[in-house]
């Protein structure tokens, strides 16, 4: 197994002069922005500048904090959770986020069923109205990690007036976070602008913009010839170690969750062996993988 490095490669020109707006390029691609179908880390990235749940994650911990929940309670032996929601909350057409959106929300992603719902529907028994602004969920049995899987976007709230009930939705999400989708052109662009109806901190920059290509090279040379300031995810290993060098490019580095491992199925011979699994782990030259495939952006 080994764990790779998180690169952002930034243009010196936006570290001098402010902008309002920023240009982002990436090799990613947005699978889905339906929060009951996303499960991939860069739509994932899209839907939390774009959308909020009940809880959200302090900034750089693993800490979290209320959001569009003010405070709850877990009753029944933590089976049971009661959630005091807020006021002022709704999406950018004026919709309330209120318990109503919250039920449907999460009755919504367990009846499509899709990547994430298991995240749900493993361990939810049933969802309610109380009043309001009051939202209850029973689990199927006490589940300590509930209020981090309410922090993932399966979790967040979707406007009944845009995402139907019984099929998912591929367009421009109706937004509570502080970005709203101004424009998304699938596999092209995708703009951000400040969404004015959010409750909480603005985001600094007021639009952002995110360009899409198809290779690690055509993302270096947009960098290089001012198309983009940042470049995030991915690059080439050797084009980061040759950019480090440059004086008008930063290179900001950083842990990345990203791991890659080799899965092998242990019902078929030989594999069944734990012997034979045991060898190969002790076959495999993890340190000349890093050193000459990962040109030594990667730890074991």
């Amino acid at each position: 197994m080994r764990k790779f490095l998180v690169f952002l490669i930034v243009a010196l020109a936006l570290m001098v002069f402010a902008k309002d707006f920023i240009v982002v390029g990436t090799t990613d691609k947005i699978r889905s922005l339906d929060p009951a179908r996303c499960y991939d880390y860069f739509s994932s990235n899209i839907l939390q500048n774009v959308m909020v749940g009940l809880v959200d994650y302090k900034i750089g911990t693993s800490i979290l904090k209320p959001m569009l929940a003010e405070s709850w309670d877990v009753l029944d032996g933590g089976k049971t959770y009661v959630f005091h929601l807020r006021k002022d909350a709704v999406f950018e057409d004026g919709t309330p986020i209120d318990a109503h959106v919250f039920k449907y929300s999460f009755d919504r992603v367990i009846k499509l069923n899709g990547d994430p719902a298991f995240l749900l529907s493993d361990v939810v028994e049933k969802t309610e109205v109380v009043d309001d602004y009051t939202f209850k969920v029973t689990l199927k049995y006490p589940f300590s990690a509930f209020i981090s899987v309410l922090g993932y976007t399966v979790a967040y709230p979707v406007n009944p007036k845009v995402y139907p009930e019984n099929e998912f939705y591929e367009d421009v999400p109706s937004a509570s976070g502080p970005y709203r989708v101004k424009e998304w052109i699938r596999d092209v662009r995708i703009v951000l602008e400040e969404n004015p109806k959010f409750f909480g901190e603005k985001p600094k920059t007021k639009v952002i913009i995110i360009n899409f290509y198809e290779s690690a090279a055509t993302l270096r040379l947009a960098l290089e010839t001012g198309e983009i300031d940042v470049a995030y995810r991915h690059l080439d290993p050797r084009d980061i170690i040759d950019l480090k060098g440059r004086e008008d490019i930063v290179v900001y580095e950083g842990a990345s969750p990203q791991i890659r491992y080799l899965v092998i199925n242990v019902t078929q011979k030989p594999f069944d062996d734990k012997r034979v699994r045991k060898a190969i782990a002790y076959a495999v030259d993890r340190k000349r993988i890093i050193e000459d495939v990962f040109v030594g952006l990667a730890k074991p």
